[in-house]
């Protein structure tokens, strides 16, 4: 009888632990996936969620932006 109660109470106990780490794994792997093959509505909707920081987000007028020219012609004529 005593053995019957350990074997149930065992098998029990495991069968979470197992069930815990395989949906873990389960769901990591899936999303692992979903990353790797970025498809189309995600990547939109990353796309959308960065043009909507781009509109929604303060927008700032410099006034102490610099642009500088660095192609080799510019180097050249005024140096470094």
């Amino acid at each position: 009888m005593y053995d019957i109660l350990y074997t149930l109470k065992y098998s029990i106990r495991m069968s979470k632990i197992l069930t815990n780490t395989w949906a873990v794994c389960l769901t990591l792997v899936i999303l692992l996936l979903i990353k790797w093959v970025d498809p189309t509505p995600i990547q939109s909707v990353k796309l959308t969620t960065f043009d909507s920081y781009q509109k929604f987000g303060e927008h700032l007028d410099s006034k102490s932006l610099i642009l500088l020219d660095l192609s080799d012609k510019a180097l050249t004529k005024g140096g470094q």
